[in-house]
């Protein structure tokens, strides 16, 4: 079986990710994280989203970027601009935030994850931190929102608040498996009209982290053999 594959785009894929998807308490990485977010954006393309949500336009950055900017120096506006450009034109934003802050370390060296949500509709901005382990990520996700609303914003105002209805992880590992569980409920669930009486626990739950692991292991497993089955 070929170790790598790039699919979808640019996420590349090796036997790392497949292991962390197949070994229970295995922490993700950004590279999972990636192909679970690219997949059900793939989806939500494939399936022809009805109107309202077509509108929201949902877009999600690379981890790996949101790193970029999260460790970018004070005066790196044009470098986080570059970066923001597949966010131009979307209501809501996605960006997965890791509590790293070394700027020569990787993300696997870091201890959380959670998802910073940007929603721009009428010319209100408001950012919401969607953290499985509320408050660990508090700091790390308001640095992120201030450095983003540079560019989103520009000099309108923006608010920032924390989820509080995100439902709990009930370990220590399963933070990049809420990550990608509340973007697939960005992504292929409710419009935002409905998300405020929408169920949060039917989409993101300790029992839908293992089935997203399971799915992610057997996709990833089929992509790395088709790929080595074509060499």
């Amino acid at each position: 079986m070929k170790t790598s594959v790039t699919v979808l785009g640019d996420c590349v894929l090796t036997q790392h990710e497949l292991a962390l998807c197949q070994t229970p308490h295995s922490w993700f990485n950004d590279r999972v994280i990636a192909f679970s977010c690219a997949r059900d954006a793939a989806r939500a393309r494939s399936q022809g989203r009805g109107a309202d949500q077509t509108a929201r336009e949902v877009r999600v950055l690379d981890p790996a970027v949101v790193s970029l900017i999260q460790l970018s120096s004070e005066g790196a506006d044009e470098l986080v601009r570059d970066a923001l450009g597949a966010c131009r034109g979307a209501k809501v934003s996605l960006f997965p935030v890791n509590d790293h802050s070394d700027p020569t370390s990787t993300t696997e060296q870091g201890s959380h994850w959670s998802l910073l949500v940007y929603v721009s509709t009428e010319g209100v901005h408001r950012f919401e931190h969607w953290d499985s382990l509320p408050g660990v990520n508090h700091a790390a996700a308001q640095r992120l929102a201030d450095t983003l609303a540079r560019t989103l914003c520009g000099n309108a105002e923006y608010s920032f608040q924390e989820r509080g209805d995100v439902p709990r992880q009930a370990n220590t590992s399963d933070c990049g498996a809420y990550v990608c569980l509340a973007a697939r409920y960005h992504l292929l669930g409710p419009s935002e009209k409905e998300h405020k009486r929408n169920n949060l626990n039917a989409w993101i739950s300790a029992s839908a982290a293992q089935a997203l692991r399971r799915e992610l292991a057997q996709s990833i497993a089929k992509h790395l053999e088709d790929d080595a089955s074509r060499t």
